[in-house]
């Protein structure tokens, strides 16, 4: 049996005994699934929610874009970003146009 094929069989045991669980691309952490991950934010999810509390904040204001150029970040970043605050309902997105902000209530 090879490292590999012996690699997978220990941590299929160990998911199978609630010791580890995968959480998508973000890779495999200790204790049962919905366990609180501990870990640094990735550069994504830290713009995302200075996105957020920008926008709640009234800094970017309707129909506001340009992130790109104001975070230095790429274009894949920043969409990636962008996931929270569309889920908080903050941003539309208008193909091919982009992504702008929603007036609050």
């Amino acid at each position: 049996m090879g490292a590999a094929v012996a690699v997978g069989l220990v941590r299929r045991e160990l998911r199978e005994e609630g010791l580890i669980h995968s959480r998508g691309h973000f890779g495999r952490f200790v204790g049962p699934e919905g366990t609180k991950v501990r870990r640094p934010p990735t550069k994504g999810e830290a713009l995302a929610e200075e996105i957020a509390s920008r926008i709640q904040s009234g800094r970017y204001q309707p129909g506001e874009k340009g992130l790109v150029e104001e975070f230095g970040s790429n274009r894949k970043v920043v969409r990636a970003a962008l996931a929270l605050p569309r889920e908080r309902d903050l941003v539309t997105t208008q193909a091919p146009k982009g992504t702008f902000v929603k007036k609050l209530n």
